[in-house]
């Protein structure tokens, strides 16, 4: 009864006003109505479309809060209440939890989305079911496509098995590699302790370069033909020639 009272007494007020202002409505879907308002009751509001020059009946179901509040407050605070119940009982059915943004926003999630979120505000990524650093992450991924493309890690870096095998041989060589020239050996171990020459050695203009490291009591060999590396021999024992 007390419904029915209000709603007539506003109308009274609307059609004694309606020649003054002109209302736009906006509904759930975004589509907007802008005309003069005729009358309301529980159900919506009857409105003269201006852009249409036809009249509409638009339900108070289908309006945004925004808009109920306009043409009927008191209607508005009860839709308030039932959307605020609504979305309790969702959040209830879901599970959801309040998540709080860096910026200071809140919404509410799943328990799921919320630790993602979190995590990635963290500077961290899902990488094979754990959350790791970012760069962490990517320093995985770039490794498993090396392993994918058939290469090897080797003191940090991704090789193909040839160059691991020639990395091996250089260090194995302390340095060296076959086809050096005479400058680059001296460069890399300094002046050979002695050179070994004989005529077979004469003959193919070939001399063998020792390096004697006496406190190892080892000795490094190194065959030498027309002034380039033929042939390394590293952490021999120390022989008289």
């Amino acid at each position: 009864m007390k419904n029915k009272l209000f709603f007539g007494l506003l109308a009274v007020l609307i059609a004694a006003s309606v020649c003054v202002y002109a209302e736009t409505i906006t509904m759930n879907n975004k589509k907007t109505y802008s005309g003069e308002v005729l009358d309301m009751d529980n159900d919506g509001v009857k409105l003269k479309d201006k852009s249409k020059g036809m009249t509409v009946f638009l339900k108070w179901d289908n309006m945004t809060l925004p808009s109920i509040k306009a043409l009927n407050p008191e209607l508005y605070e009860t839709k308030l209440a039932e959307r605020k119940a609504e979305i309790e009982k969702q959040k209830q059915e879901l599970g959801l939890v309040k998540y709080t943004s860096p910026e200071g926003k809140e919404i509410f999630v799943t328990p799921e989305r919320k630790t993602e979120l979190e995590n990635r505000a963290k500077g961290l990524d899902l990488y094979q079911g754990k959350w790791l650093p970012t760069n962490q992450v990517a320093e995985l991924k770039y490794d498993a496509e090396m392993k994918k493309q058939g290469k090897v890690k080797y003191d940090g870096k991704w090789y193909n098995a040839e160059e691991v095998k020639d990395i091996e041989t250089f260090k194995k060589n302390k340095g060296l590699r076959v086809g050096m020239k005479a400058e680059e050996v001296k460069a890399a171990w300094g002046e050979p302790t002695s050179v070994r020459k004989s005529a077979d050695f004469s003959s193919r203009k070939r001399e063998m370069w020792i390096f004697v490291n006496e406190e190892k009591e080892i000795e490094d060999r190194v065959v030498m033909e027309q002034d380039q590396v033929l042939q390394i021999m590293t952490n021999q024992p120390i022989e008289d020639f």
